[in-house]
Parts: structure tokens; sequence; C-alpha cells
């Protein structure tokens, strides 16, 4: 869900899934959009990928006016609210090769990517241009305080742009990245936090149908 108005209230919603009919030449999706202006889903042209191409089970990052996937094979799939349109990009030149575990994020309104290697750090690459997908790669983070002690420990999104918000088994952190100290809040017993979606409210009341 994306909204692109606040007042009168203005938002889409996109929706991909799987239809009936499977391609043997390439991976489609179904592809429905619900616009609050005229209130109703309608269908878009099919989605069409690679055969191999997959889009993630992570959750997706709203950036720039556009919604983004990681994919398998190292591209980022990226949908347009505004506009309507789908395309797909490549992640930076140095990741693209490599089997570290990755995630996009979003950081201070950008389209981000984290990525975990085996040196028990997270690179932290920022989309500078986005028309120009140029990243560069601005903070990295030691976890091996982390791992030493929750070996299960991942990079799950960033509350500010000093502050990020670490997961484990049974607990998640938040971490400075100028210190790396933590402060550790403990989850109820075997509970284990697959995914983290960030929330944010102004308390203040809304309408969906835009009206008062």
């Amino acid at each position: 869900m994306m909204v692109l108005r606040l007042n009168p209230l203005y938002y889409k919603i996109v929706r991909f899934s799987q239809p009936n009919f499977r391609s043997k030449k390439y991976h489609n999706l179904r592809c429905e959009i619900f616009d609050s202006k005229i209130w109703a889903w309608k269908d878009l042209k099919e989605v069409q990928l690679p055969y191999h191409v997959l889009l993630s089970h992570q959750p997706a990052v709203l950036a720039s006016g556009t919604v983004h996937w990681l994919t398998t094979h190292n591209h980022i799939f990226s949908f347009n609210m505004n506009q309507e349109i789908w395309s797909m990009f490549a992640l930076p030149e140095p990741l693209k090769e490599n089997d570290h575990y990755k995630k996009l994020v979003e950081f201070e309104g950008r389209l981000a990517l984290t990525c975990m290697g085996r040196e028990e750090r997270v690179e932290l690459w920022v989309m500078k241009d986005y028309g120009n997908q140029v990243w560069n790669k601005t903070k990295t983070l030691s976890i091996e305080a982390f791992i030493n002690d929750n070996r299960y420990t991942s990079l799950a999104a960033f509350y500010n742009s000093d502050i990020a918000l670490m997961k484990g088994y049974d607990e998640v952190m938040f971490c400075k990245f100028q210190n790396c100290s933590p402060i550790a809040v403990k989850l109820e017993k075997h509970t284990d936090p697959g995914e983290v979606f960030a929330f944010r409210s102004d308390l203040e009341p809304s309408c969906l149908m835009g009206r008062n």
C-alpha cells in the first residue's frame, strides 16, 4: 500500500499472485491494483519474468514512489505505483556474484540493501541516485559480539540513520553504529521473529475512503 496524497486521502494497493495459467517459457504473475479514487480493483497486464526468476518472500520495501522486492539471481523487482509499471535492475556490482544473506531496507527515505558477510559484519549499500541506479556503500556494522551471544542474529531494519534493529532467536536488539552498543528486548519464550514490519502512527484517525 502507498499513500499518494494526504488531503484528501488517496492511496493504492498492489497485489501479485499466481494466475491459473502457468507459462512454460516465463514466470508470469497476475497484477492487481486497488485505487481508492475509484474504490475498486483493476487488473493490469500480467508480469512476465524470466522462468528462473522468483520474488523473495521478504517484506516489500517502499522508496521513491516504488515498491521493491529482491528476486532470485541477484536482481531487484520494482513496481512504480504512480505509473503502474514494473522493471528489474541489478544489485551493486560487488554483490552480484556472492551468496551472502541480503535484505532490502529503507534508509532515510532511500532504497538500501544490507549484506551480511562471513566476516561477521553487515554492510549497508544505499542507492544515492535512483534514476541512474548508483549505489554507495555507506556503513559497516560489526555483529561479532551479537553472534557470540546469539548465532541467529541478522539485521531486520533501521530505526534511524544511526540505530539498527537486529533480530535473533527469542529477542530483538537496537544497536548503535558508532559503538555497537546493543539494547536487547526479550520476546516471549520460544518466540522467533520471522519477519519485522515497520509500523508508524501519528495516532490521528483516518478515513480510508477519503471522506469526512
